[in-house]
């Protein structure tokens, strides 16, 4: 009876695998969509004034930015984009009916272009800024999915050159490792 415990303990234990760790990246990646990723500020005072800020997501520019009734940056229907990617990246990754490499190279691709158009943006974004006087600052939103984009292509790469497996467990090997490492550090003992 103990045993039969034990095999399902096992069975219900989290594995931490690379097609996870890059689910959940992506994921991470849509509900940084809706997140601020620049402030805008045409104002001369401080940053932590609210009266002039404008605080410029994705989704806000997809609408285009208006100050006072003008509209001071027309909407940007291709920033949609940054959103259907991802989404279209993480229905790949629950589809089995593709190999590892395939979905690799497809979510790498997708995350390529996700990436380009997020720099785009917040260069022209930056651009717009400075043409109209005004400050510009990037949040640490836009940092974190950069990041996560990135990490997704580390990820990719790997699968796509060989060196991981899309069900690679990562706390087997990191774990193997340290174990090599810290018997590595023990000095043979020395003979007599």
């Amino acid at each position: 009876m103990n045993e039969i415990s034990n095999i399902s303990s096992e069975k219900k234990k989290l594995s931490v695998t690379v097609k996870n760790i890059i689910r959940t990246l992506t994921f991470c990646c849509v509900i940084l969509f809706f997140c601020p990723m620049f402030m805008v500020s045409c104002s001369d005072s401080d940053w932590g004034v609210d009266t002039d800020l404008i605080k410029v997501s994705a989704v806000t520019a997809i609408k285009g930015i208006t100050s006072y009734g003008e509209t001071i940056v027309s909407p940007q229907p291709l920033l949609a984009l940054c959103l259907l990617l991802p989404i279209v990246a993480l229905v790949f990754l629950f589809i089995k009916k593709f190999t590892d490499k395939q979905t690799s190279a497809a979510v790498c691709g997708m995350t390529v272009l996700d990436l380009i158009i997020w720099i785009i943006f917040r260069t022209s974004a930056k651009k717009f800024a400075e043409d109209a006087q005004c400050q510009f600052k990037t949040t640490g939103w836009y940092v974190i999915n950069i990041i996560a984009l990135l990490l997704i292509l580390i990820f990719t790469v790997a699968v796509l050159i060989n060196r991981l497996q899309m069900q690679t467990d990562l706390i087997s090997i990191f774990s193997k490792k340290h174990l090599l490492f810290h018997n590595n550090d023990k000095k043979p003992p020395r003979p007599f």
